[in-house]
């Protein structure tokens, strides 16, 4: 088979916690055809989609231990029609880019897309959690999202709890994350400002 992962970067990737890498390193063991995809190299030629695969290529035996199987890792790269592929394992922490999500949508009929696009596209950031708010406290709990600062300083500030969690609505792995104390008012401001206000004109969603 032809398989493609998407994923934000290979040199990034942490060979020792990786579940995306153990996927690749079994995917490779087994004989398939692997490769990686980068979400910035899809493009369309003469109205096919396309993208600049990077095949995962290893001399020899392929290792049992993941962190040596990803150091003897070679990849070569070869421009690929996304429907020639068997199967795509979208790896990419979300949010994902929508255009990314229409790249797939061209190809669904024809090959694997996993998770399904359609799936991807209702859950692409927290704010999926809405959707369960019936489920009482004991499973979701109180939570904010918001990029109107006067509207979260009143919540901190009108709550009785000692301490919020706050975090960037797109963020994932655990950046970002800070513990906030009710009673720290003075750095909230400035919190804010760097949570919520961008160099790109363009403001941020945080989640309490």
């Amino acid at each position: 088979m032809r398989i493609a992962f998407v994923v934000a970067d290979w040199t990034e990737m942490m060979p020792g916690k990786s579940s995306t890498l153990a996927m690749i390193r079994e995917a490779v063991a087994r004989g398939h055809q692997t490769y990686i995809l980068y979400p910035r190299n899809l493009t369309v030629r003469d109205n096919v989609a396309y993208g600049f695969a990077r095949r995962v290529n290893v001399e020899g035996k392929v290792s049992d231990s993941v962190p040596t199987f990803y150091k003897k890792v070679k990849l070569s790269e070869k421009m690929l029609p996304l429907h020639s592929l068997d199967a795509i394992f979208v790896r990419r922490d979300p949010p994902l880019d929508p255009i990314v999500l229409n790249f797939l949508d061209s190809i669904k009929a024809e090959t694997v897309v996993l998770n399904d696009v359609d799936g991807i596209r209702k859950a692409n950031n927290k704010i999926y959690t809405t959707s369960f708010h019936t489920v009482g406290p004991e499973y979701l709990p109180e939570t904010y999202v918001s990029k109107n600062k006067e509207y979260l300083k009143r919540i901190i500030r009108e709550s009785d709890r000692d301490c919020w969690i706050l975090k960037p609505l797109d963020g994932s792995g655990g950046r970002g994350v800070i513990l906030l104390e009710t009673k720290a008012q003075g750095s909230l401001n400035s919190l804010l400002d760097f949570y919520i206000d961008s160099n790109h004109g363009q403001s941020n969603y945080v989640i309490l």
